[in-house]
């Protein structure tokens, strides 16, 4: 039983003795910098000013140029008129085919 302990310690030293290599190169890192990543966090968004520069040197599109109203009151109540009556249209539709019998 001594002899089968005493096996085992040596077998766990000898196991400790072959990996110690391996896990003392890992720790160093090849890059020299021991996987350390550095970022720098102190200009992450740009000031008020320096976006009012970039707007005044970019060029306008040609949605600009066009100048179409995408998004006014006046267009969204415009939708929504003609989704509702393309919608009873619909309904209607369906109601007549289904007093007809049709499908």
């Amino acid at each position: 039983m001594k002899a089968r302990f005493l096996s085992i310690g040596l077998l766990i030293i000898l196991a400790c003795f072959a990996t110690a290599p391996f896990a003392l190169a890992a720790g160093t890192g090849y890059l020299e910098n021991d996987g350390k990543m550095d970022l720098k966090t102190d200009r992450l968004q740009k000031t008020n000013e320096e976006k009012q520069e970039d707007l005044k040197k970019a060029e306008p599109t040609m949605l600009d140029q066009l100048e179409l109203p995408l998004f006014t009151q006046d267009l969204e109540k415009k939708n929504k008129s003609t989704t509702k009556e393309r919608t009873e249209k619909i309904f209607r539709r369906c109601r007549i085919n289904c007093l007809q019998g049709k499908q």
